[in-house]
């Protein structure tokens, strides 16, 4: 299993931010559209897969993974029958740890790139990290579910992250005040997970799983085409990766202290105190950028 979760978060983080360094080659005139479809039919993808999912304990994990492992392979064909894209003008490749360094720099550069790449490792810590170790528990603890309520709510989730996610790609070339969207989306999440803490019936729970996707949907679309649509060429496949560096790196970080705090504290504190921090990052991130005010138009 270890080495199964070693392999499949390597595939991804060379993946997702090659897809996204892509998407301004075969968008066409369009990019923020591009940006919100294929975020959608990603996790379309992964909605059915956890639907799924929800049959494990009558079918076994071994058929699954299975119908996983074709998936996978028809989608390297695909891949390989892409086109590659047009060279870049001939640059000095200065190494491997200077190249990322020169990725951050170029982000700190930039008044519209930094705040959303903070606020999304912040969203990989206080809330992908209780998604993965809290969430769960309270599914057994409280509501003594099993396979099929885990399944349920992650449905819910992501069945509004790709609501969210196909409606922006619909409004796409509507919206110039992106990061204001942003905040107001990880601020409606920080309320979320209050009142989770509350503990509701199973039903209003998913509810809010649902409203918690409905947001998430809003941020990764948003927060992704703020950084395709400022990024240099140059500089855009490793700012993508440190987009997915925020989320893949930040969640097994908070997955790690949400689940201690929840061995120590409980279940309601763990999912109080990352809303807490979230809140006072997004306070902080007001304050320091203009985030609220940035316009970003193609």
């Amino acid at each position: 299993m270890i080495a199964y979760g070693l392999a499949a978060g390597s595939i991804g983080a060379f993946a997702v931010p090659t897809r996204d360094a892509l998407l301004p080659v075969v968008a066409g005139g369009n990019l923020p559209r591009a940006v919100a479809l294929a975020t959608a039919l990603q996790f379309f993808g992964q909605l059915i897969g956890i639907a799924m999912a929800t049959q494990a304990d009558r079918t076994g994990a071994v058929p699954l993974l299975v119908v996983q492992a074709v998936l996978v392979m028809a989608g390297a064909l695909a891949v390989w029958r892409l086109p590659d894209p047009a060279p870049h003008p001939p640059t000095e490749h200065p190494g491997f740890w200077r190249s990322i360094g020169d990725g951050i720099a170029e982000a700190t550069r930039s008044e519209q790139m930094w705040p959303v790449l903070l606020i999304n490792f912040g969203i990989g810590v206080f809330y992908v990290g209780p998604f993965m170790a809290v969430l769960p528990l309270v599914v057994r603890d409280v509501y003594h579910g099993g396979a099929a309520e885990i399944a349920y709510i992650n449905l819910a989730f992501w069945a509004g992250t790709i609501i969210a996610a196909f409606a922006f790609a619909g409004l796409a070339r509507r919206l110039s005040l992106r990061g204001r969207l942003v905040v107001s989306a990880v601020s409606v999440g920080a309320v979320i997970l209050g009142l989770m803490a509350l503990q509701p019936s199973f039903l209003a729970f998913n509810g809010l799983c649902f409203i918690w996707g409905l947001g998430a949907g809003i941020t990764m679309t948003q927060g992704r085409t703020i950084l395709q649509m400022v990024a240099p060429p140059t500089h855009r496949a490793r700012l993508m990766a440190l987009f997915q560096l925020g989320l893949g790196g930040g969640g097994p970080i908070g997955a790690f202290i949400a689940g201690s705090l929840a061995a120590m504290l409980g279940l309601k504190l763990a999912l109080v105190l990352p809303a807490i921090a979230m809140t006072v990052l997004i306070a902080a991130v007001l304050v320091f950028s203009r985030i609220w005010s940035m316009r970003t138009v193609e």
